[in-house]
Order: structure tokens, then sequence, then C-alpha cells
């Protein structure tokens, strides 16, 4: 059988234009495709604004964290900014762990922990959820309550990208907070001293207690009454919260006696350079309503559970402790006393 020139021509022929055929249609699928994903991101760009109008109704910042780039984006719809606009989120856990303390059920966290890169990709990992965080101001009655949902992530489901949606939930917590805390200095109170050890027990989480009792304090009051007394108990809060971290715990016992909870495991040596630290900062001059008063302060410590596995044992080892200090201090001005009087 002979193919003829014209038989092979009209054959290639066929075949252009049936390739041209193809690549036309290859053509017109690529712009249906891509009209077809423009009118899809369209519809989610419409979705996602309609989100996040409505997130503003209901919610009042929320921010934007690129876990891989350490960026984020922070949007306030309550009130003046709390932080910049955008940053490093490193430097925004920093701040944001000075100022907060987290509340739970077990134990309080560092929000720089429960908010780490590392920490968020296992929690959300493959959309596991979302998590939820109630915090409250280390030195106000203002609580929030933060829900975490990654939204962007790679192709083995670790979270790149996360959303963080924050209210005011003061109101909510009115009454536990009133239950709670120090009406005069705004410190926890004996109440949430208990919670706090009856906690500390049950998880066997290690922790030195300190106790404080101020001295020369009847002093200041006989002289310049409650009010300026109630100014320099408010000082004297001002200054604890000063020597302890955000996982740390300062109390109010009553009257002006004070707690602090350390929530470490320390050795001996740096429970008394902490003890001293703390003694220091007491003793400074406070500077009241153009009066420079003095005082100082008598403290003593114990350590769960190096000395006792019992919370209530060491609230007694340190009361026992600080008292025998006052006790030392008192026999010492007595004797300093006797001693300048016979040298008159």
């Amino acid at each position: 059988m002979h193919v003829t020139i014209a038989t092979i021509t009209g054959l290639a022929a066929c075949l252009l234009l049936l390739l041209l055929r193809l690549s036309s249609l290859n053509a017109e699928y690529k712009l249906k495709h891509q009209e077809l994903l423009h009118q899809a991101l369209k519809a989610q760009k419409e979705q996602t604004d309609q989100l996040f109008y409505g997130m503003t109704c209901i919610v009042d910042r929320y921010t934007v964290v690129d876990l891989m780039k350490d960026r984020y984006e922070y949007h306030e719809y309550n009130s003046d900014n709390l932080y910049p606009e955008t940053g490093s989120y490193q430097n925004l856990l920093d701040t944001a762990s000075r100022s907060y303390i987290v509340l739970s059920d077990t134990e309080n966290i560092k929000i720089s922990h429960l908010l780490n890169k590392e920490y968020l990709q296992k929690v959300l990992h493959k959309g596991n959820g979302i998590m939820k965080i109630e915090y409250s101001k280390r030195t106000e009655n203002i609580y929030k309550l933060m829900n975490v949902v990654a939204v962007e992530w790679d192709e083995s489901g670790i979270p790149l990208k996360v959303m963080m949606i924050s209210q005011d939930i003061g109101k909510r917590h009115e009454l536990e907070n009133l239950a709670n805390t120090d009406g005069l200095t705004g410190l926890f109170n004996e109440r949430y001293f208990s919670s706090v050890l009856h906690r500390k027990e049950k998880k066997k989480l290690p922790f030195v207690l300190y106790y404080l009792d101020l001295d020369h304090f009847k002093p200041v009051n006989d002289t310049y009454g409650h009010d300026m007394g109630d100014k320099l108990l408010k000082a004297v809060a001002e200054r604890l919260l000063k020597c302890i971290r955000s996982n740390d715990f300062a109390f109010r016992i009553g009257g002006d006696e004070f707690a602090l909870i350390i929530s470490a495991e320390m050795e001996d040596s740096l429970c008394m350079q902490t003890k001293m630290r703390i003694v220091q900062s007491l003793l400074l001059p406070y500077e009241i309503d153009g009066k420079t008063l003095h005082i100082g302060a008598s403290c003593g410590y114990a350590v769960y559970p190096l000395e006792t596995e019992d919370t209530g044992k060491i609230r007694i080892l340190a009361d026992q402790r600080m008292y025998a200090e006052k006790k030392r201090k008192s026999s010492e001005s007595r004797r300093v006393s006797v001693q300048r009087s016979f040298s008159k």
C-alpha cells in the first residue's frame, strides 16, 4: 500500500487542527479555572470580611500571629491599643507575661509558656479545636478570656499561623474576685492563699513560702492615722509584687502580715538570698503625702516538700521562724536601748 504525499499532508493537517483545538480547550479550561478560583477567593474574602466585621461586635481585640516569622498583627476594637499594631511576637509575649497571670483550676502558668510557638503547635496540631485561656491583670481587677485557633497549617498539619481572640470578662469574675483578693492592696487574700497551698500539695509542686510581718508599722498608724497606714500598706504591696515573677503569688494575710509563694525548687542559700532581697526592698524609705516613712519587715520561710509534705506544717514553720526573727530584733533593740541608757 502506497501512502501518497497528499495523504500524509492531510493527516498532518488534521493532527495540527486537533492540537490547535486541544490547545484552545486547554486555554479555555485554564481561563475558566482562573475565573472560578477568582470567584472562590472573592467569596472567601467576603466571608472573611463578614467574619471580622462580626468579630468587632462580639470581641474586644484579636491578634494574628505568624509563628514561623515571629511576627504579629494586633487589632483593638474596645479602646486604645494595649500593644503596638505589629512587631516581634516574642516581645509581645514577654510584655504580656509581665502584666498578666493565667487562671486555671490546677496551677497558674506563665502566659509565655502557654502561647509560645512550640506549645501552640503541639496543642493545635492538625486543627485540634480551640485553646481557651482565662487570665487577669496582676495588679488590677481586670479579667479576660482568650480563644486561640490555628488559621494556617503546613502539609503535615503543623500550625503556621494562629489567631488569638480576646474578650474582657470582668463582670463574670466580679464576685469571685471579691472573694479572692484583698480589698485594700489588691493582693490575693488568705482564702486564696489556702486554695493555692491546697493545689500545690495535691500536685506535689515545689515552692518556698515566705511569711512577713512589718516592723514599726504601728507607730506610723498612731502618728499619722489609718489613712496614711493604708497608703503605706498599698506601697508595701507594690514592692512585694516587684520581688516576684508572674507565676509566683503575693498575699495579704491580714493587718500588716503578708505572704509570698515562690513557685520553684530552691536551695537554702538561694532561699536566704531571696529573703534578704525582699526585706531590703521593704527597708527603703517611703515617700507618701510629703512624709518620709521608715519601716522594716521580719521574715521567715519554709521549703516544700523538702522540710515537710504537709502544707499546713509549712505554714506553721514559716510563721514560727518569722516571729522568732521579730522576737530577736525586739530583744536586740531593747539591749541597745539599755546600753545607751547606761552610757549616759
